[in-house]
């Protein structure tokens, strides 16, 4: 008996329409935490301007998330009840993983739909020809999007995989944080704000020398030669123009004997 079931290189490959979905259930999750939270009206902005956004609509994921922001400022500030504070916040922790699936797989249609890079204005679509021109030529700015052949299934199945990952570190962070301490008599949400910029900031900067790291490590041996070619010239410059004057000047004065 031969095996019916299909390779995986025969399976069908992930579809845009399969981001649409993500980002739809995302969306609904997170109007879903909302409503139970008593932002009724925040998820009804962030679920209408989402959908929008799914649907093709020229809409940035930001605009998704000032309001979701916007409602979880009020509700941590302004509401006069007090949210309970547990170890583990499982309304929080699907709120952020939603998000995330929401904001990155509507950045990745986008990638698909419009450009993955800047435009250059420097090449233009020629509409009769349907090739990239020089900029002499009147037409429309070409597109340079990310082709959907280059979806694999992997892709999408590591991206899902990582999202409670994340939420659940930002958990953890926000358990830290978050917790009210009396340090010279400053008030406890001073306290929060200053700990985060700091997190913030070092994280920033770790994270900046690690990728910087790594860039070093998997540069080729042309690449590394010139890196040092330009170190070598910014460190001595000052010394390498005096002698090149000096070089002058004597050639110089050999052609005046």
């Amino acid at each position: 008996m031969s095996d019916s079931r299909p390779p995986g290189d025969e399976l069908p490959p992930v579809q845009p329409l399969h981001y649409q979905v993500l980002c739809g259930v995302a969306l609904a999750a997170i109007f879903l935490v909302q409503v139970q939270q008593g932002l009724l009206l925040w998820g009804m902005i962030v679920l209408l301007v989402g959908a929008a956004a799914v649907l093709r609509a020229r809409i940035s994921p930001l605009l998704v998330v000032l309001p979701l922001v916007g409602g979880q400022l009020y509700l941590q500030y302004l509401v006069p009840i007090g949210r309970p504070r547990g170890v583990l916040q499982v309304d929080d922790v699907v709120l952020c993983a939603a998000t995330l699936a929401f904001v990155a797989g509507h950045y990745r249609l986008l990638a698909l739909w419009r450009n993955i890079l800047p435009l250059d204005p420097r090449q233009i679509y020629h509409k009769g020809a349907g090739v990239i021109v020089p900029l002499s030529r009147l037409g429309k700015v070409a597109p340079q999007h990310r082709p959907v052949a280059l979806l694999s299934r992997g892709e999408l199945a590591w991206f899902v995989l990582q999202l409670p990952l994340f939420a659940l570190g930002a958990q953890a962070v926000w358990i830290v944080l978050g917790a009210r301490r009396n340090l010279h008599e400053l008030e406890p949400r001073l306290l929060q704000i200053m700990h985060a910029s700091w997190v913030l900031v070092l994280g920033l900067l770790l994270v900046g020398q690690l990728f910087r790291v790594v860039r070093l490590l998997r540069m080729d041996g042309v690449a590394a030669q010139m890196v040092l070619q330009d170190t070598l010239w910014h460190e001595t410059r000052r010394e390498q123009r005096r002698i090149g004057r000096w070089l002058a000047w004597w050639k110089r004065g050999r052609k005046s004997d």
